[in-house]
């Protein structure tokens, strides 16, 4: 709460409801990531998908958080990352209870580099 968000228009599309209390930028492919985080106001800026976006904001990483929840994916189920053109350094920090009953846990990562 409180901070930007930026995800690609499909991420959006997909969402149930609003993100009331975030600044919310959507990402279409002509516009230019060091651009986009120019603008950002607030203190933090969250990149919350999908793998184009996760890409694209690759080089502009400081952390990784990822929340998995225990469902089952399909094997064609959709990246983190989508042609990825180097590797991303990360180092383990720590990892988070969102709800133990449900097993669903944040995992968060710092980025030393994207080599």
């Amino acid at each position: 709460m409180g901070h930007t968000v930026v995800m690609g228009s499909h991420t959006e599309a997909t969402l149930a409801t609003d993100l009331d209390g975030r600044e919310v930028v959507i990402m279409h492919r002509e516009m230019n990531p060091e651009d986009v985080l120019a603008q950002v106001r607030t203190e933090s800026c969250f990149i919350i998908g999908g793998a184009r976006t996760y890409s694209r904001f690759a080089p502009h990483l400081t952390h990784v958080y990822l929340t998995f929840h225990p469902f089952i994916f399909r094997s064609d189920a959709i990246p983190l990352f989508y042609h990825l053109d180097s590797e991303v350094d990360l180092t383990f920090e720590k990892r988070i209870t969102v709800s133990k009953e449900e097993g669903i846990y944040q995992f968060q990562y710092k980025v030393n580099a994207v080599v």
